[in-house]
């Protein structure tokens, strides 16, 4: 589902996508995605409102950094929304791009996480096939 709508979902059903913010998130979503055996990119909060990147939670600034090497590159430019890959590192997107989502309920017990990645891993599953 492109960033857009995964934001919308995440808001109606949970709080927001993800925000990683310190290392304890950067390892619950990396446990998590190797519990479920993810091994992709899903967005996370992270987009570039043309004068930083901020988080779409509270509209919050980057205080943590877990980018692959090289990125952000605004390849091809318009690449300006985040994906985490389930190694903990992220990338810039296309914003329009189908991937999965990572939402975040306020919480940091990783159970509801994983109940929350799954959950929308399921959606993405169900709207590629609609």
């Amino acid at each position: 589902m492109p960033w857009g709508k995964a934001q919308n979902y995440c808001r109606e059903n949970h709080i927001d996508l993800a925000t990683v913010q310190n290392d304890e998130d950067w390892t619950t979503l990396q446990e998590v995605a190797d519990e479920e055996g993810f091994r992709s990119f899903s967005w996370i909060g992270l987009y570039n409102d043309i004068n930083s990147w901020r988080w779409s939670y509270q509209d919050e600034s980057v205080v943590f950094q877990s980018w692959y090497s090289g990125q952000p590159d605004n390849a091809g430019a318009g690449e300006e929304c985040v994906a985490i890959h389930y190694t903990g590192y992220w990338r810039d997107y296309d914003c329009d791009l189908t991937r999965g989502f990572v939402c975040s309920d306020g919480e940091k017990h990783s159970l509801l996480m994983r109940i929350i990645f799954s959950l929308c891993i399921y959606y993405i599953s169900i709207y590629l096939f609609i």
